[in-house]
């Protein structure tokens, strides 16, 4: 019989450890939410496999060394209204707990049931731990009525109640967790996401770092928090903004980026810091209150590191508790620290695109491309930037910092105009080898560049682009160190580098409506000197041109009497020559004002005429190159003709009668160039800008040209045939006058 009761006690236990198996492996988040209902599960288990006794489980934080939650079950109902019944620090349960196994009324005389218990009928006790992991989870109570001990059986069952039972309250503690954990993220994920949209939504810098400093507060909460800005003209960290639960504006000192200072050590170290206590060393000597009348103890701060991996600043949180901030708080302070970066990026590069931008529109070209290149630096952790345009087939320097004066110019031949302006695409070099390889000249400088970046200025049509420069970016080994593998960097010059673009096409904007309106002015002005030239030639000679009629007249009617004094004969020969002289030097050169008779004109067999017509000294050797291969041009021949009569004029003269003259053409889209380069001694840089003036002479540059009148001829001509003329010297050795005609049309 005893045998039979044993085994269905058993299966009672069997069932029950099943029951409870499966409840545990069903818990959910309702079931975490109501852990007394697990535990009440179980001590009614354990009351049905031990007849008589009364169970108490308790839900236990060791962290906190309290109890947490509570459930009874007992075969007698008095046993549930004890009063005071929580666990002694003496008792069984703290026995029990501090030794972290179970614990017995009975074999040791210094255990005593609580009194409570003993005055309701309980004659032993038990106390068994509920552990995961040596961690304590909880606490069972199992007592009897009867004065005996456990059975072996009894304890094992137990033993296996108190696992079950451990199982459940971890689980269900660590579901609770879970939960809490999903919606604090799922709350910072929230606050993150409003961040980002401020980002996007506002210009004000400040307001942003305002609200996302709010925004901080509230999540981690911290009392008081600031951004300092890194102002890089001092080298200082700046108050830029700041939020808490204060009235009055914090301390607005500029600190130091150095370590001694907290934020100051933040930014140096540029790794985000946090501080227990204040007070603690070697804190405490480098502190710095953010209030005098206000004690804070801990500190959490992060560097705000921009995408190029430039320092912008540091965010920085403080409590008046010690301790107040965790491993997730330093986490998500990171990022709202990213959020403010990026907010910070954008405005900064906003604020530049608005300042090149009404640079454009008020300052010349070079200056432009100045604030372009000093622009590029600020918004990006580069060594040096420079911008080069094309002209005559070589890339010029014409803005830059420093560290690129040495490519002030790169012939056409040179590998970085070739592979960015002949293939039209941006070029990433990212080591020595490859920067020598395409710039040798960096051998010699030792810049310390190990990556450039190269991209075309380019506008018009993906078919046909038209690249006017390139805008280079070096990079040293200290901004690599630094820099971040986003391509935040590119996609910042490759948005300036378009700014650079629109400022070449305002200056030929610019270019196009001044020729235009130099066009209408010259024609205009031609216009009217045509009809004072006119007038002139009518006035003079109707004065000038009696002059041979009356002398004839006079030698018909004098005829003997002027034999006989052939001194009187000679001079009114000579005057009637004279006369006739003036009117023809008169007529010769009044007839540029008149409008030009164009027709189709060979450039090669124009300059063939012009120099049979011309006295070239013998010491003196011209050479024709390429001038066979050219189009036609629309002109007036006979002006182009004078054209190249002044021009080679000119150069004779500068050689004094002994040199080369080289005349070479090349066709560029719908135009053609003709130079006239001489090995003469050159124009000075100051008096490149005066030849084509009206009434510059040879006397007044004191140069040995023979520049003047004729040279203002040439840019008038030019101008009324839509081309134009430009000078190029270097002040020593040689001058080259280069002409531009526009095509034929019908021959383009």
């Amino acid at each position: 019989m005893t045998n039979e009761v044993t085994s269905e006690r058993l299966l009672q236990a069997l069932a029950s450890l099943n029951t409870i198996s499966n409840t545990i492996n069903n818990l959910d988040a309702a079931a975490s939410q109501n852990i007394e209902e697990i535990l009440s599960l179980i001590g009614m288990s354990a009351v049905k496999v031990i007849p008589g006794s009364a169970a108490i489980l308790y839900a236990y934080d060791e962290v906190k060394q309290e109890f947490t939650a509570c459930s009874s079950n007992s075969a007698d109902a008095r046993i549930l209204y004890i009063p005071d019944r929580a666990p002694r620090p003496n008792g069984l349960g703290g026995r029990a707990i501090q030794s972290h196994r179970r614990v017995v009324s009975y074999g040791d005389d210094t255990f005593q049931i609580n009194p409570k218990m003993a005055k309701q009928g309980v004659k032993t006790g038990s106390a068994f731990p509920l552990i995961v992991g040596e961690k304590i989870v909880g606490l069972l109570y199992v007592y009897l009525y009867e004065e005996r001990r456990f059975s072996e059986l009894e304890l094992l069952l137990l033993e296996n109640f108190v696992n079950q039972a451990a199982m459940a309250i971890f689980h269900a503690d660590r579901s609770t967790s879970v939960i809490q954990n999903l919606n604090r993220k799922e709350e910072e994920n929230a606050r993150l996401r409003k961040a980002g949209m401020l980002i996007s939504s506002r210009l004000d810098l400040q307001e942003t770092l305002e609200t996302i400093l709010e925004m901080a507060l509230e999540v981690l909460d911290a009392h008081y928090g600031v951004f300092r800005l890194v102002d890089r003209k001092s080298e200082k960290l700046i108050t830029a903004a700041f939020a808490g639960e204060i009235e009055y504006a914090p301390i607005k000192d500029d600190l130091p980026i150095d370590e001694q200072s907290v934020m100051g050590w933040v930014a140096v170290k540029r790794q985000f810091l946090y501080i227990d206590d204040v007070r603690a060393q070697p804190w405490s000597t480098i502190y710095h209150p953010l209030y005098r009348d206000l004690e804070m103890r801990s500190e959490l701060a992060v560097p705000l590191i921009s995408a190029s991996g430039r320092l912008e600043g540091v965010l920085n949180l403080e409590s008046p508790r010690v301790a107040a901030f965790s491993d997730a708080d330093s986490h998500l302070l990171h990022a709202f620290a990213t959020q403010a970066t990026i907010a910070i990026q954008e405005v900064k590069l906003l604020e530049s695109l608005k300042e090149i931008s009404e640079c454009i529109l008020s300052e010349p070209l070079l200056a432009v491309l100045e604030r372009i290149s000093s622009k590029v630096l600020e918004l990006v952790n580069a060594a040096d930037c420079g911008v080069w345009l094309v002209d005559h087939h070589k890339l010029v320097l014409s803005a830059g910092t420093d560290g690129v004066q040495f490519l002030d110019k790169l012939p056409e031949d040179h590998q970085l105009f070739d592979q960015v302006i002949r293939n039209s695409r941006i070029l990433h070099l990212d080591n020595e080898d490859q920067i020598a390889s395409v710039i040798p000249e960096y051998k010699k400088e030792k810049n310390n560049w190990q990556r450039v970046l190269a991209l075309p200025l380019q506008s018009g049509e993906s078919k046909r682009l038209n690249v006017s420069g390139v805008l280079c970016v070096f990079y040293s080994v200290d901004d690599l160190a630094r820099s971040s593998t986003s391509n935040w960097n590119e996609k910042v010059i490759s948005i300036i580098s378009h700014y650079a673009v629109l400022a070449l096409q305002n200056r030929d904007s610019i270019a196009a409506v001044q020729h235009a309106q130099n066009q209408t002015t010259l024609i205009e002005t031609f216009a009217a000197l045509g009809d004072v030239a006119a007038n002139l030639l009518h006035q003079l000679n109707n004065k000038i041109g009696t002059i041979p009629v009356r002398i004839q007249g006079m030698q018909d009617r004098y005829e003997s009497l002027l034999e006989q004094e052939p001194y009187l004969y000679k001079n009114l020969a000579a005057i009637e020559d004279s006369s006739k002289q003036a009117m023809e030097i008169m007529q010769e050169n009044l007839h540029i004002l008149h409008p030009i008779q164009k027709d189709t004109i060979i450039v090669y067999n124009c300059v063939r005429d012009t120099l049979q017509n011309m006295h070239v000294p013998s010491t003196v050797k011209i050479s024709l190159l390429g001038l066979e291969k050219l189009p036609p041009i629309y002109a007036g021949y006979q002006v182009v003709r004078m054209v190249f009569s002044n021009l080679i004029d000119n150069a004779i003269h500068a050689m004094n009668d002994s040199g080369e003259i080289t005349i070479k053409g090349i066709q560029e889209g719908n135009y053609i160039l003709v130079s006239v380069e001489d090995t003469g001694p050159g124009i000075p840089d100051d008096i490149q800008r005066k030849i084509f003036e009206f009434q510059f002479s040879r006397s007044r540059a004191k140069v040995k040209q023979r520049l003047g009148f004729g040279l203002w001829w040439v840019r008038t001509i030019m101008a009324r045939l839509g081309g134009t003329v430009r000078v190029q010297s270097d002040g020593i050795r040689g001058t080259i006058f280069t002409l531009q005609f526009p095509v034929e049309e019908d021959a383009s």
